[in-house]
């Protein structure tokens, strides 16, 4: 496991040198010039599997060595505070390291600078307290372009309005330069720029995501849903009365629990 997050950049390398050729054989009478084909649109995504990256924001979280268990295959990566100012700083206008300093509760720091992260390099991004039950390869469908997670509060009609919560992005799976992280960038931006005054339930991700992600046929249940240029998986956040639990399951199989801070 990674102890701390080092972002390298990618070498280049030097063009070979050409390679002179003797032709002894007689010229060949040249064929026809060949009519080149239309250009193909390139798909909306690439649709190669995601990148191996899982990134945490807490390096004090004992759920890390779960998910190392469960997933060896997978490169985790330590979000550290310091270091994610810089990488904002490197990587984005300054407004966005602004925003995050901005924001005074870590849930939500964490979300934000998950989207930051995804939208660079792609991967997969958790929240510490996530405790995982099963291997990420166990439930991700194939062919899809980005992933998360509903909320609960969405199928009980939230008694509260500022809690009207379609979709709790602890949880999330994404190719790099994906539109739908842009959008909650930009939802961010704008309520810097606006001076919209700072509340838990007003700047949380929950909200940007309920706001900027609009599916077909959206409901509280998971499953595959589009948008016009994208396939969504929504794992399905539950709520155990009677334990007084909070877990994610896919097809009725429990995948990660909530909050587990063991």
């Amino acid at each position: 496991m990674t102890a701390a997050m080092k972002f390298i950049s990618r070498g280049s390398h030097s063009p070979r040198s050409p390679v002179s050729l003797h032709i002894s054989s007689p010229p060949v009478t040249p064929s026809p010039p060949i009519t080149p084909s239309p250009p193909v649109t390139p798909s909306p995504l690439s649709r190669l599997p995601f990148p191996k990256t899982l990134y945490v924001f807490n390096p004090s979280s004992e759920n890390i060595n779960k998910w190392a268990k469960l997933n060896p295959a997978l490169e985790i990566q330590v979000c550290e505070i310091e270091e994610m100012k810089q990488f904002l700083l490197g990587e984005f206008d300054e407004i966005y390291y602004n925003i995050f300093s901005f924001i005074s509760d870590e849930d939500i720091k964490s979300k934000f600078i998950g989207v930051c992260l995804l939208y660079v390099y792609g991967g997969i991004y958790s929240d510490a307290g996530n405790e995982p039950i099963v291997s990420v390869d166990t439930f991700i469908e194939s062919g899809v372009d980005f992933i998360t997670c509903n909320s609960y509060l969405s199928a009980m009609n939230s008694y509260r309005n500022d809690m009207n919560f379609n979709f709790n992005p602890t949880f999330m799976v994404s190719h790099k330069k994906n539109p739908i992280l842009k959008n909650c960038l930009d939802w961010y931006v704008q309520r810097y720029e606006t001076n919209t005054p700072y509340t838990y339930t007003g700047w949380n991700m929950m909200r940007a995501f309920t706001d900027v992600l609009k599916l077909d046929n959206c409901s509280s249940s998971d499953g595959l849903y589009d948008t016009d240029t994208m396939k969504i998986q929504i794992l399905n956040e539950c709520f155990d009365s009677n334990h007084h639990t909070v877990y994610y399951e896919y097809g009725k199989k429990r995948l990660i629990n909530i909050n587990s801070l063991a």
